[in-house]
């Protein structure tokens, strides 16, 4: 009777029929990666746009730190000014003190 048992399991596919299971997980990777091409695709479509928004933010920093520094130069070259009026005042001041001190001189 042995015999017949073992007989009878070589007949008996040991597994069942895995092609199936095969092709889910194909179908699943395929999906995934149909998806995930979609994510990097839409991901990449707006990446140019991103880009040129950070150029305009950039642009206007650039702009923003060009007119500090002019607005600084300026400002520079208006204090350079004042102390040369004031200098010129002083020199002004000093003549006529010794104006009036000679007109004393004169009395």
């Amino acid at each position: 009777m042995e015999g017949g048992k073992v007989m009878s399991n070589l007949y008996k596919e040991p597994n069942r029929h895995t092609c199936p299971d095969i092709d889910e997980v194909r179908d699943t990777i395929e999906s995934a990666s149909n998806e995930i091409s979609e994510f990097i695709k839409d991901y990449l479509y707006h990446v140019p746009q991103k880009l040129e928004k950070l150029r305009r933010s950039n642009d206007e920093l650039r702009c923003w730190g060009n007119d500090l520094v002019n607005h600084s130069q300026e400002l520079e070259d208006f204090i350079i000014d004042l102390e040369n009026q004031l200098v010129l005042a002083n020199s002004t001041i000093e003549e006529l003190e010794n104006q009036i001190e000679q007109l004393k001189e004169v009395k």
